[in-house]
C-alpha cells in the first residue's frame, strides 16, 4: 500500500510516497518502507505519482522551462529510466499542478500550470523517452480512466465565473496517449467521477 508523505520540516518541502507490505490474507501492515522523496525548492514545485510499475516526479525551481519530469521502475527508484526537460519536451520543463498515469502506466499526465493546459506524454521504456501525445486538454482539469484504459474522463468544476460543472468524456488511445471523439456532459452541483467498465 503506497502513502503519499511530505517532509515539511524547517527549510525542506519533500513530497514523497513510503509503502506498506500487505498480508494478503489477514489485511495486516507489514513495516513502513521509504519509497522515494523528492529533494526540492521550497519556493519552486513538486508532484509525485506513483504505480505498481512506475514513479513520476517533477521539479521546478523557477518558472516555465525551470523543471524536469523524469520517470523511474518502481523496483528502482533511485535511478531515473528517463529524464526530460523542456529542450526535449516544453512542458518537461514547466510546474505540474499533480501527476498521474492512466490505469496501465503507459502514459503519463501533466496539468501544465504554466501554460494553463493538461499535455499526455506516451512512456516509450524501450527507448527511454517520453513521446508527447497529439492531444492536450484546455486548462487543468481532474482526470479519470475507465479501469480499461479506453475511455479518459476530464471533470471541469464550477468556479467563480462558472456555475455549471462540466464532464468530458474522451476516447483514450494508451498506445500513444491520444484522445478523440470528445462528447460533453454538463451537470449541476458538486459532482465527482467513479469510472468503471460495465459488461453484458
Amino acid at each position: 500500500m503506497f502513502v503519499g508523505i511530505l517532509d515539511d520540516g524547517p527549510f525542506t518541502c519533500n513530497p514523497g510516497f513510503d509503502y506498506y507490505t500487505v498480508n494478503q490474507t489477514t489485511g495486516a501492515l507489514g513495516k513502513i518502507t521509504p519509497l522515494i522523496e523528492v529533494n526540492t525548492d521550497c519556493g519552486g514545485t513538486s508532484s509525485v505519482a506513483v504505480t505498481d510499475r512506475l514513479i513520476g516526479v517533477e521539479n521546478a525551481c523557477c518558472g516555465a522551462g525551470s523543471g524536469t519530469l523524469q520517470i523511474f521502475e518502481e523496483s528502482h527508484p533511485k535511478q531515473a529510466v528517463i529524464t526530460c526537460q523542456s529542450a526535449d519536451i516544453p512542458f518537461c520543463g514547466d510546474d505540474a499542478f499533480g501527476l498521474s498515469f492512466d490505469p496501465l502506466s503507459d502514459n503519463i499526465i501533466f496539468p501544465d500550470e504554466d501554460a494553463n493546459q493538461t499535455d499526455i506524454g506516451h512512456i516509450d521504456l524501450g527507448t527511454s523517452a517520453i513521446v508527447p501525445s497529439p492531444s492536450t486538454l484546455q486548462g487543468l482539469p481532474s482526470v479519470y480512466f475507465s479501469p480499461d484504459d479506453k475511455l479518459l474522463y476530464a471533470l471541469y468544476p464550477s468556479n467563480r465565473t462558472v456555475t455549471q460543472t462540466n464532464i468530458l468524456v474522451n476516447s483514450f488511445h494508451v498506445g500513444t496517449g491520444k484522445i478523440t471523439d470528445s462528447t460533453s456532459v454538463p451537470v449541476q452541483g458538486t459532482v465527482t467521477v467513479a469510472a468503471t467498465t460495465l459488461k453484458n
